[in-house]
């Protein structure tokens, strides 16, 4: 269970960089 929360938030925190990055 702890694994796919810390995978959760690894994608949250991908997806917030590549967010950044594109504006």
């Amino acid at each position: 269970m702890m694994i796919w929360h810390l995978q959760i938030d690894y994608l949250f925190f991908f997806y917030y960089l590549f967010l950044h990055y594109f504006l």
